[in-house]
């Protein structure tokens, strides 16, 4: 507060009125009384002034805290004019909060903000219009009212982080390099440079046409090492065939030289029906909510027809493109490759999921090992970030949703929208397939079966965009309200971050995000990066928001 001092007029109503002859009784009555009416206008002035005083005050803190959690105060790798842009809105922004939140803002209100890389203040100045003060010449009294935010404080609340990574091969090159740097940007920006914090866990999901869950499940009781589900036994024309026996029964080599039987590489496919887009548990008790191993199966020989690009076998039977492709007889005791371009694995992300740690270190080299390759399933994207955050199967790191003590946040990076292309260049789609092989198979009615039923690009792209809605909008109904630093937030919140990303996806990335309404339209869950710069600042933008904030003046 920086006082409250009056502005005086005149006083030369009193000197008119001593020398007025008339009633010299009424003069020393007046007199004697008007130190006692200006000190009781004094007192009701100054009092209602402190009320005000007060409520500015609040206002100007809780408005220096709103603009630093805002994530606009973060001005890494903006030009001056962008500074300059962006100073104006974040003193807008102030202004709409005072005004908002100050019952006496009117048009005298003055409000001044100053940003560096270690606070925001914001000052606030309005005369305050006095009442019987004026009697003797007071027209106002100076209000004033400062708050500054320290930007770097530390964790004081327990968060889950699941950080759900495009790795897809539109990402190869910078981009990849860009996205790893970003996201070890982020981490820096909660963890500064602790190698790790009890209060903080972070997970890795990295993901592409499929995603990769770890080898090491394969033992775990969720994945369907039996062909138990309906789903793992559509593409081979022996009903009792099934994924799991295809990896059993292929052959590589090892770095010794042995012939020894090809593992499985940890990737899985879509669930059947509504289990694709909800968390159900898995259970052996009901056979489709199991997890079926991936296997991209070997396409027809390149003499036959060379649109496919996953030719990894000699077909071992004549007769059309479906016969040739479902032929499960091909793959005994074959030799092949461990690769995530061709083969079994094609498509997948060679990436694993990390579960939820608390090890830094962990994490970071998780990151480091991403590689971009791939077509994009942004609906296997969102449904692994939930599977690993929530506290059930098939990951179990998670606290429940209904723990207040937690806090919870995905991020989903993509650079594309869903994708199940051609194999080729050619205009058309292989006859027997209609799309490339993801986790959600092929989108032949042949072999699509009862995952999608259609056949055509374009129809299976808008059912993985319908899938991808759903997903969302389910994943963020197991939100519950609770207070964080001060304020209402949802228990679990979606960023979306779109890179450098058609108009369209900006439309659906903003749809699946978490709704600004509920941290009180104080900043939006999707984050627009039309650069590699920009990414980086997005996650640095969604670490800050994590970090308390507090007033230090």
């Amino acid at each position: 507060m920086t006082g409250i001092p009056p502005s005086r007029n005149s006083a030369g109503w009193l000197r008119r009125f001593a020398g007025d002859a008339r009633g010299n009784v009424a003069l020393f009555t007046a007199l004697a009384a008007l130190p006692l009416l200006v000190a009781a206008g004094v007192a009701i002035d100054v009092a209602r002034a402190s009320r005000s005083q007060t409520a500015l005050q609040v206002a100007v803190d809780a408005a220096a805290l709103a603009v630093a959690s805002s994530g606009k105060s973060d001005l890494a790798g903006l030009s001056e004019a962008q500074k300059k842009a962006r100073q104006q809105e974040m003193k807008d922004m102030a202004e709409r909060f005072l005004r908002t939140n100050y019952a006496y803002g009117g048009q005298d209100l003055s409000v001044q903000i100053n940003v560096t890389d270690e606070i925001v203040s914001v000052e606030a100045t309005q005369p305050y219009p006095t009442t019987l003060m004026k009697l003797v010449g007071y027209q106002t009294m100076d209000l004033g009212a400062h708050a500054e935010v320290n930007l770097q404080g530390g964790i004081a609340e327990n968060i889950e982080i699941v950080l759900v990574m495009d790795i897809t091969g539109s990402m190869k090159g910078s981009k990849i390099e860009s996205a790893k740097a970003a996201a070890k940007a982020l981490i820096q920006k909660v963890l500064g440079d602790k190698e790790s914090d009890d209060k903080v866990r972070f997970a890795l999901v990295p993901f592409a046409g499929s995603v990769n869950v770890g080898g090491d499940k394969v033992s775990s009781g969720w994945i369907d090492t039996t062909g138990k589900a309906a789903v793992s036994k559509v593409n081979f024309t022996n009903a009792t065939y099934h994924n799991m026996k295809g990896w059993d029964d292929l052959r590589y080599r090892n770095a010794a030289g042995q012939t020894v039987k090809l593992p499985w590489n940890g990737c899985v496919e879509a669930r059947l029906g509504a289990y694709a887009t909800n968390d159900t548990e898995p259970s052996a008790s009901s056979s489709d909510t199991l997890f079926t191993p991936y296997f991209a199966p070997d396409e027809p020989d390149a003499n036959v027809n060379d649109d496919y690009g996953n030719n990894y076998l000699s077909d071992g039977v004549t007769g059309n493109e479906t016969a040739r492709l479902k032929n499960q007889a091909k793959y005994a005791n074959k030799v092949v490759s461990i690769s995530f371009k061709t083969g079994p694995g094609a498509n997948c992300a060679s990436s694993p999921i990390i579960p939820l740690t608390p090890d830094r270190s962990v994490i970071e080299k998780g990151i480091d090992d991403m590689k971009a390759e791939g077509p994009t399933n942004l609906v296997e994207g969102i449904m692994w970030g939930w599977r690993v955050v929530s506290p059930g199967l098939p990951f179990t790191e998670g606290k429940s949703f209904q723990d207040k003590e937690w806090r919870k946040i995905v991020v989903l990076m993509t650079d594309g929208e869903n994708d199940v292309g051609t194999n080729s260049s050619r205009s058309m789609p292989p006859a027997a397939t209609g799309t490339i092989y993801t986790a959600f198979g092929y989108s032949k009615v042949d072999l699509a079966k009862n995952r999608f039923g259609t056949q055509t690009q374009s129809l299976v792209r808008g059912k993985l965009d319908a899938a991808f809605e759903t997903a969302c909008t389910n994943l963020k109904a197991k939100h519950e309200m609770r207070e964080s630093q001060g304020r209402q937030l949802p228990s679990l919140e979606l960023y979306t971050i779109g890179f450098m990303v058609k108009s369209e996806l900006v439309e659906a990335l903003t749809k699946c995000a978490s709704d600004p309404s509920l941290n009180g339209n104080q900043y939006q869950y999707y984050i627009n990066a039309a650069n590699e710069t920009q990414l980086k600042g997005a996650f640095e933008t969604i670490g800050a928001r994590l970090k308390t904030m507090y007033l230090s003046k």
